[in-house]
């Protein structure tokens, strides 16, 4: 009995070590989201359609071996109409008058990375992690808008957002769920991280038969790095953190 209880304490004792090492992180990003429709889908050549935009994220990380960690949590995003208007598409009458349209893309999702991150030491002060996952995305907010430009104010033109989960609409729809991948790295300097990760799906945005419409992201995170005892008080980080 009394081993059984030793064993038992140096497992508490022993897993208390491990999440002493745990991190979490709380972050901020910038970045873009790229759609891609393909030839079938378009008719003829590959277009593409890009958003912008900002995110939050909160992060743990697990530790499971040295300097290698499983990371997952929350990351919420949201991104608007990036698209500048290319002189290119503008069409021109004999009178020197033109016309261009465009459509507008505006998403917001949330997102549920699992990463494996491994920490490389590049001094006592900096450490530089890279990492490569999965993520489950689900887009809770996917829009379109038709616009009008011209040299005439009288062709100018915007029409209200349409949602693309509207069936009414659309016979078929924008997927509310993704699964896509993701790769990145960064530097932490102590408590502080800046870094880079980009992305696509393996479930499309849009499909229907061969047409489909692919999502592509990357952004730049700014974050502060922090530990949390399980007792609720913050503590100081790691020297290496």
């Amino acid at each position: 009995m009394k081993k059984y209880i030793i064993a038992v304490v140096l497992s508490l004792v022993s897993l208390s070590a491990v999440r002493a090492e745990d991190y979490d992180r709380a972050s901020f990003s910038i970045g873009g989201l790229m759609l891609t429709a393909n030839k079938e889908f378009t008719g003829g050549i590959s277009e593409t359609s890009d958003m912008a935009g900002i995110g939050i994220s909160f992060l743990h990380g697990f530790e499971i071996g040295k300097e290698t960690y499983l990371e997952t949590g929350i990351n919420l995003n949201f991104m608007w109409d990036a698209n500048v208007d290319d002189p290119d598409d503008r069409i021109f009458d004999g009178n020197g008058n033109w016309i261009s349209a465009k459509e507008k893309y505006r998403n917001y999702n949330l997102r549920i990375p699992v990463n494996v991150v491994y920490r490389i030491k590049l001094s006592e002060k900096v450490w530089m992690p890279v990492y490569a996952g999965l993520n489950m995305k689900y887009n809770f907010h996917y829009a379109v808008s038709a616009a009008s430009d011209s040299n005439l104010p009288e062709y100018r033109a915007e029409t209200d957002w349409i949602s693309l989960f509207d069936k009414d609409v659309f016979p078929t729809t924008f997927k509310h769920f993704q699964l896509g991948w993701q790769i990145g790295f960064g530097f932490d300097f102590r408590r502080f991280h800046i870094g880079m990760e980009g992305g696509t799906d393996f479930i499309p945005a849009y499909s229907m038969s061969s047409a489909k419409i692919n999502s592509a992201s990357f952004r730049m995170n700014f974050a502060y790095t922090f530990q949390i005892n399980w007792k609720g008080s913050a503590k100081q980080p790691a020297a290496e953190m």
